[in-house]
């Protein structure tokens, strides 16, 4: 991944857009059912989001993937300040979201057993370097769909995982889930 120039509306510069590609037509963001992605939760492994992550404590980072002709665009808004990322689709080895199941109960009086999934999202590139995102539940059939279009083809990976997540994340992930 490498740094994106980006105007202060959040808008690429001419030199990104020409790098990545440009943007799609509205004819073909129309065939590809849309260029943006469902928000995720930044984790870890990219190095100019942690470096915006260190400097304020208890903000939530969330991320958007933009589709370009030529690659990626990562797009990260904690608190209306943005920082951009991207990478060609010849940098990226793999992309797999992997789902966990989840036992909810509803109500204090009924309890019913029912599956979600929330997902653990990894962005791994020829490089060797891995970028990792929480998915929250509300968001995840709809990054797994976004995920499975024919442009990611060569590159998306989808499973169940097996065993649980670290408690831990589950702990964020359910804080999170209730602002959003």
């Amino acid at each position: 991944m490498r740094a994106v120039e980006i105007e202060l509306s959040g808008v690429l510069e001419e030199e990104e857009l020409e790098y990545y590609g440009g943007t799609f037509s509205f004819r073909e963001n129309i065939q590809l059912g849309g260029t943006g992605s469902p928000k995720v939760y930044y984790n870890d492994g990219i190095p100019e989001f942690d470096e915006m992550n260190e400097y304020v404590e208890n903000e939530v980072s969330f991320v958007s993937f933009e589709m370009m002709k030529k690659g990626l665009i990562l797009r990260l808004n904690r608190t209306q300040r943005m920082r951009c990322v991207g990478t060609l689709w010849t940098g990226i080895k793999e992309i797999r979201l992997t789902g966990y199941r989840k036992a909810v109960e509803y109500r204090r009086w009924f309890y019913r057993q029912e599956i979600v999934h929330r997902g653990l999202l990894e962005v791994e590139e020829f490089d060797g370097s891995i970028s990792r995102f929480h998915v929250a539940e509300q968001n995840f059939s709809g990054l797994q769909k976004y995920f499975s279009k024919d442009i990611f083809r060569d590159f998306f990976v989808y499973a169940l995982g097996t065993t649980p997540p670290d408690p831990s994340d589950i702990k964020l992930i359910d804080f999170l889930d209730d602002f959003i």
